[in-house]
């Protein structure tokens, strides 16, 4: 979905007719576009900065959408490999689980949480999202809903999330805790 641009940014909305404007509305300095949403915005560099070696970030933001995206996905093969044989040799598995408790737990004063979550159906890719905002007492501040299309349930999590932010972003919200159920390997 990345690969071919079909990720809802304001850019789409505009040539749609649902925005007029394509800026994107988080950092209202470029046009939001898939390579802005992921990788240029201000926000996603900041994230970005922290995770790539700082040798490697001249290359790693001036390539092109389709090459980024091959770079990246050949590097996560490649960790994702090494950690699969680190974790199945220093560990032993068991048949048996034991059922684990979860259970929203608060943000801290003056901070509000975002629970998201991105579901797709196999057969047909069909998908969806959706996202809660809550205070730190638990109260509900808003929740949405949203097709997305077809995609797979990787890509309805993180658009879950994009969405979420950005909700949380327009009604003036900074400090916001993102809850995710999704484990991404």
């Amino acid at each position: 979905m990345t690969a071919h641009e079909r990720l809802i940014t304001m850019v789409h909305r505009s040539r749609l007719g649902f925005s007029s404007s394509s800026t994107c509305t988080l950092c209202g300095l470029k046009e939001k576009t898939t390579v802005h949403l992921l990788r240029d915005c201000i926000h996603a560099e900041r994230v970005w900065d922290g995770l790539v070696q700082q040798h490697l970030q001249p290359q790693f933001f001036n390539l092109n959408l389709h090459a980024w995206l091959d770079s990246n996905l050949r590097n996560t093969k490649r960790l994702h490999n090494q950690a699969h044989a680190a974790l199945t040799t220093s560990t032993t598995h068991s048949t048996q689980q034991s059922p684990v408790q979860v259970r929203w737990k608060p943000p801290c004063e003056g901070w509000i949480a975002l629970n998201t979550d991105g579901a797709s159906k196999r057969e047909c890719n069909k998908a969806t999202a959706g996202s809660v905002i809550r205070d730190c007492r638990g109260r509900w501040i808003l929740g949405f809903t949203a097709f997305l299309g077809y995609c797979s349930a990787l890509v309805a999590e993180l658009q879950a999330i994009i969405l979420g932010l950005e909700q949380a972003w327009n009604r003036g919200y900074r400090r916001v805790v993102l809850q995710s159920d999704s484990l991404f390997y």
